[in-house]
């Protein structure tokens, strides 16, 4: 979640205040950390004798984490510093609450105490720690590579998936937003020996998503990914294919989201399929249960190191797609792979959406059919490993 701190400085007479160069989160055990300094947005008052607010931004995993505000600039003066959850929050300045500055050891402070107060911390002079630092990009591609096990009637393909996970990222009043993405899919087959699969099968897409936020409590988004899938021997129009999908969001607390709608994959063998389950991630940042069909998934925070956080998962897919080949004779046809994923993984989540994971699982239900009906088969049950990136 992000958070948005709203600063000022104990009034000095008439006097005009400056921000200070920046702000950090500094290293504190046990401390959420963050390497960048946060950003700065000057708010302006009218009244020449009271002293101008800045609001602070930065991402914590939750309310319960424990957290420090520094500054580099001795000159900063003493601040006062509330919290408020919102992305914008409709929190006047003159609205927060000034108390007595804490003692030495009220240094650390929860942001989840701070909710709607205002405490004055150190004086806003400590020197920090990693205000000099370059500042960190957020992730924009994101790869992966997986091998499902498999020779000859066995089937094993190799599959590299790569996404850009963010073209267009565009936001309007926190209300309505629109993102477009693309990405691609290869497969390379090891197989099968009974029937004539080309050795490689291609994807492309790009994913076209609005959403929008009717209610503080309800969202709704839709998203179609047009995508062209085939050997590139068959260039036919059936190569083209439209999935799309249509999703409610009911946030009934901080912690429970439901989710409704559908999805159609558009594939040969699967149309229209339920979009339903419930979102269930805990204030205290422990466990994710994103528990909805047809990806589910449940996770567990299994350590915070310096350098990251450490998840283990346990998640489910459906695998495969419908693609446009070419078979012996130049006879044009649509082949349907399909299977089902159970995984269990572990990640490693840093900053600014960066993380790596690798997994391992079984693969079960497989399936090739064609339109045509010829050489359908289904190869037996195999296992997977994937490895993958967010940079």
């Amino acid at each position: 979640m992000t958070i948005v701190v709203w600063a000022a400085p104990a009034v000095q007479g008439a006097q005009p205040f400056a921000p200070p160069k920046s702000l950090t989160w500094p290293r504190l055990q046990p401390v959420l950390r963050s390497d960048s300094p946060l950003l700065i947005r000057p708010v302006r008052r009218t009244a020449p004798t009271k002293p101008s607010y800045f609001a602070l931004r930065t991402s914590v995993e939750s309310l319960r984490e424990v957290v420090r505000l520094v500054s580099d600039d001795d000159d900063a003066g003493q601040a006062y510093f509330g919290v408020n959850t919102h992305e914008e929050p409709e929190l006047q300045p003159e609205d927060l609450l000034s108390v007595d500055p804490p003692g030495p050891d009220d240094a650390a402070l929860s942001i989840g105490a701070l909710q709607g107060d205002a405490v004055a911390i150190d004086g806003a002079a400590v020197q920090a720690e990693k205000g000099g630092e370059k500042e960190e990009s957020p992730a924009t591609q994101q790869h992966s590579f997986g091998w499902v096990a498999g020779t000859g009637n066995q089937l094993g393909i190799l599959e590299w998936v790569g996404r850009d996970l963010a073209v267009v990222d565009y936001a309007a009043a926190d209300r309505a937003s629109f993102r477009i993405s693309g990405g691609h899919a290869f497969r390379w087959l090891n197989g099968p020996d009974t029937t004539d699969l080309p050795p490689y099968l291609f994807s492309l897409f790009v994913d076209v998503g609005a959403g929008i936020k009717a209610s503080d409590d309800w969202s709704f988004d839709v998203i179609v990914s047009p995508s062209w899938n085939t050997d590139f021997a068959n260039k036919s129009y059936q190569l083209f294919r439209l999935p799309w999908q249509a999703v409610n969001t009911f946030k009934m607390n901080e912690e429970l989201k439901l989710v409704a709608g559908i999805t159609d994959l558009d594939r040969e063998d699967i149309k229209l399929l339920p979009v339903a389950g419930f979102i269930y991630k805990p204030t205290d940042g422990s466990k994710e249960f994103d528990l909805v069909f047809p990806r589910p998934k449940a996770a567990w925070r299994l350590s915070r190191a310096e350098e990251g956080r450490h998840w283990g998962y346990i998640a489910g897919e459906l695998g495969g797609n419908s693609f446009s080949i070419q078979r012996i004779g130049a006879v044009h046809d649509i082949v349907t792979l399909r299977d089902y994923r159970l995984l269990v993984g572990w990640e490693r989540r840093g900053e600014k959406r960066h993380a790596c994971r690798i997994e391992a699982g079984w693969v079960f239900g497989r399936a090739v059919e064609y339109a045509s009906g010829i050489g359908n088969y289904n190869p037996g049950d195999t296992g997977m490993i994937r490895l993958s990136s967010d940079y």
